[in-house]
């Protein structure tokens, strides 16, 4: 399998909907608005190990994007340690993005 672009989106889509159980209730055009922009927002940066997902706070997390990485697999999802990310364990699969860990603001 390789990661495509749907499923990058995909992953934009679950922390959008994290982002609108975020807010909850409230309405105001200040949240509308935010909640239109969020995907905006959003963004992909293909690195040689790692795929860096940028949003609106910061970094939200990492993907492996080499088949032959030391400790995980092609795929796996990382949090965001500061500007690397944590090697302790993944957080879910894009793969398999139903079970990965995913909030609106990273993986966790």
């Amino acid at each position: 399998m390789e990661i495509t672009h749907e499923l990058l989106k995909e992953i934009r889509t679950i922390a959008l909907e994290s982002y609108k159980e975020f807010w909850g209730n409230q309405k105001s055009d200040y949240i509308t608005k935010e909640i239109e922009n969020f995907p905006k927002k959003f963004t992909f940066h293909p690195g040689k190990v790692y795929i860096k997902i940028m949003s609106s706070s910061g970094i939200f997390g990492f993907i492996v994007n080499v088949h032959n990485h030391k400790k995980f697999k092609y795929g796996d999802l990382l949090y965001a340690g500061g500007p690397t990310p944590t090697v302790n364990f993944k957080r879910g699969s894009i793969f398999d993005l139903k079970n990965a860990r995913i909030r609106w603001t990273g993986f966790f």
